[in-house]
């Protein structure tokens, strides 16, 4: 009776430790998701694509030999190669452009630099997308911000996508699922047509807060875009705001 006892509690300890491990391990993989890639699994939308823009400016134009110096230190600190053979220039009346396109660990850069001359202005523009759900686009903007001299502004886009349309009287309901989700609090909706969008402000996302005259502050929206000839809705999570159509 004894040992039976024993063999029964050292049964259950091994199932605790099972359980615990489990729980442990999947914790950790949560814990190591994005935000974003979280955020639309909550709500059981496939991730699409994820991209990052990001601009500097200088005030001063460049010269050839300048620019192509610029485009070496941001390859260089992206740990990007530096294939000069796939610059792409383009030369106008009082610009002079060059753009150089790389792919590396799934991620698609795009890296364009461009000389106004009548501006007396340099512009420094890097676009990385990807299609892999969980990124960190915020590592490769800390990276830019490693460049001395240069003060890099950056806003990211997150897409993914429903297999349904969401009625548009649902989209609001939707968005304060996203938001909540994203801890943040929604500031404004807004609704167009199929598409909707609202804009919110958390204190756990590490982007700059936009303050508008009337004293709002956001550094997120979110939108929904329902397409019936598709039979899906997009969904967009934007900080601190989308920029572009959706």
């Amino acid at each position: 009776m004894k040992k039976g006892l024993v063999y029964l509690l050292m049964f259950a300890f091994l199932c605790g430790l099972c359980t615990y491990g489990i729980d442990y391990t999947v914790g950790k993989q949560i814990e190591n998701r994005s935000p974003y890639y979280l955020s639309f699994a909550s709500i059981g939308a496939i991730s699409l694509e994820s991209r990052m823009d990001s601009w500097a400016k200088l005030r001063t134009s460049s010269s050839r030999e300048e620019l192509v110096d610029y485009m070496y230190n941001v390859t260089r600190t992206l740990g990007l190669p530096n294939d000069a053979q796939n610059y792409q220039y383009q030369t106008g009346p009082q610009s002079l452009q060059i753009q150089y396109e790389v792919r590396q660990d799934l991620y698609n850069y795009c890296i364009t630099l461009i000389s106004n001359y009548e501006e007396n202005q340099t512009y420094l523009v890097v676009e990385v997308i990807t299609s892999e759900p969980n990124v960190n686009l915020e590592a490769i903007a800390a990276k830019l911000e490693q460049i001395i001299g240069l003060k890099w502004t950056s806003y990211y886009l997150y897409t993914g996508t429903l297999e349904q349309v969401v009625n548009e009287s649902n989209h609001l309901e939707l968005l304060d699922v996203l938001m909540k989700n994203m801890d943040a609090r929604m500031v404004e909706n807004f609704h167009d047509n199929r598409s909707s969008s609202a804009t919110g402000y958390s204190r756990n996302l590490k982007v700059p807060a936009i303050v508008t005259g009337t004293g709002k502050k956001y550094n997120i929206q979110v939108a929904l875009r329902s397409i019936p000839a598709e039979k899906k809705t997009y969904v967009y999570i934007g900080t601190p705001l989308i920029i572009g159509n959706y």
